[in-house]
């Protein structure tokens, strides 16, 4: 399914089938968007380790269904996540971009937008199977984590506060502290991942059939 869905992206060519589908453009140096790239793997990094964490501790909250369903589904975005965060490591470093032939195909339209896809200009280009499974995905897991994460804190402060007295403190309030850190570091990586979202430009690539 994931790859029939880019197939409309290949076109044959002289040498087999060439790609003529959307490019993404991120510009800047090469060594900025590497360090965004590990920025992203570090804060998974820390969400992972806080997940696992907590559930290290026999607490009320962690037998209760409505916190800890959205607990435990933070498993699925952090496992995506990771495979967005390798995508982008390794479309950083495969160095892919549009050839000359390529780009002059490119639907570009304005001086500006000449400037900007010029091949001086330094920068990431990935293609829209690499967008999608990496900057897009990174994104969309970060979002679903802090959903999931601020749902399983606030159902668990319902919890605590009214019964605080009648709990194991320490227990209940590890978990509960977990839980915000988790929140707080994945709110971070949404917020870093919107800003590399906003940061791309694309680049649509023409077939010969399209061009003429």
């Amino acid at each position: 399914m994931g790859i029939k869905k880019y197939v409309k992206d290949f076109s044959p060519g002289e040498e087999g089938y060439e790609y003529t589908g959307k490019w993404y453009f991120l510009p800047g140096m090469g060594g900025e968007i590497k360090k965004q790239a590990l920025l992203s793997a570090a804060g998974l990094a820390l969400i992972t380790l806080l997940f696992f964490l907590g559930l290290t501790r026999n607490n009320a909250g962690g037998y209760i269904f409505w916190i800890l369903l959205p607990y435990m589904c933070q498993f699925l975005p952090a496992a995506y996540g990771w495979m967005g965060a390798c995508t982008l490591w390794r479309a950083v470093f495969a160095g892919r971009k549009p050839g000359a032939e390529e780009r002059r195909r490119g639907q570009v339209k304005t001086e500006t937008e000449k400037q900007r896809f010029a091949d001086d200009v330094p920068g990431i280009w990935l293609r829209q199977m690499d967008y999608d499974k990496s900057i897009r995905r990174l994104w969309r897991c970060s979002l679903g984590l802090t959903i999931l994460s601020g749902c399983s804190a606030a159902a668990d402060v319902l919890l605590v506060l009214p019964k605080l007295a009648e709990m194991v403190k320490a227990d209940e309030l590890f978990f509960l502290s977990v839980v915000c850190a988790g929140f707080a570091v994945s709110l971070l990586l949404t917020l870093h991942s919107r800003r590399l979202l906003r940061k791309t430009m694309d680049f649509h690539i023409l077939s010969e059939h399209e061009k003429n």
